[in-house]
């Protein structure tokens, strides 16, 4: 029997709500193809004009942002986005806190097993089993040449770290996420919706340097809106 492989790819869903997303969406496409007249500007319908009232936010909203965008219709996207509880700024948020305390095994773990380096249950099963008291970063560094995740993991953060102390926080974000491939990474594994959390994210880090003296651990701790 074959191995189950985790799902770490996003996919399209075809719940309830998606389809009626998907429904909304069509129907807005189809005014907007059709040239429906707005009569009380007597002109083509636009995008703007439109405004979709839902009793709650929730999966829903997201859904139906999503939807819109893959039909290529402009949308405003979900205010009052709640960053420090996106997917993708959390990832980025434990990579940073890694670079503050590469010691705190909880969050280095966070880390591997996340999108940036890729590790699989059982190459962090392998790594961190039957280690006893010798910290998880210490090990990995011991025995990078033993897998190529290993040895991926251990170039990356070092190299990272290794400018982490003298770099601003959105020079080094916009590197990892830029040149370091880090969006795709992001992207691959939660979906084109992770753009916009990342951007705010960028943007964050850009306002934090030119309001503040620039460090890591001032834009980790501080500058993440979490209500």
């Amino acid at each position: 029997m074959a191995a189950w492989s985790p799902p770490v790819v996003a996919r399209w869903g075809k719940d309830p709500q998606t389809r009626l997303a998907d429904g909304i969406a069509a129907r807005i496409r189809e005014w907007i193809d059709n040239g429906e007249v707005l009569q009380s500007k007597n002109r083509p319908l636009r995008p703007g004009d439109i405004m979709v009232l839902v009793r709650r936010r929730g999966a829903f909203v997201e859904k139906l942002v999503r939807s819109l965008k893959r039909n290529d219709i402009p949308v405003a996207g979900v205010d009052r986005m709640v960053l420090s509880e996106q997917l993708a700024v959390r990832d980025l948020i434990a990579l940073g806190e890694f670079l503050l305390l590469p010691e705190d095994e909880l969050n280095l773990a966070t880390v591997l097993k996340g999108p940036m380096i890729g590790f699989s249950e059982d190459d962090l099963f392998d790594l961190a089993y039957d280690r006893g008291d010798e910290n998880l970063w210490s090990v990995l560094r011991r025995r990078r040449d033993q897998k190529p995740v290993f040895a991926l993991a251990v170039d990356e953060l070092s190299a990272l770290l290794a400018r982490a102390d003298f770099t601003p926080p959105f020079e080094l974000f916009a590197d990892i996420l830029g040149n370091r491939g880090g969006r795709k990474k992001l992207l691959g594994r939660l979906g084109a919706d992770a753009n916009d959390p990342i951007d705010e994210f960028l943007s964050l880090a850009f306002d934090y340097e030119r309001n503040q003296v620039p460090s890591l651990q001032g834009f980790c701790v501080g500058s993440i809106p979490v209500m």
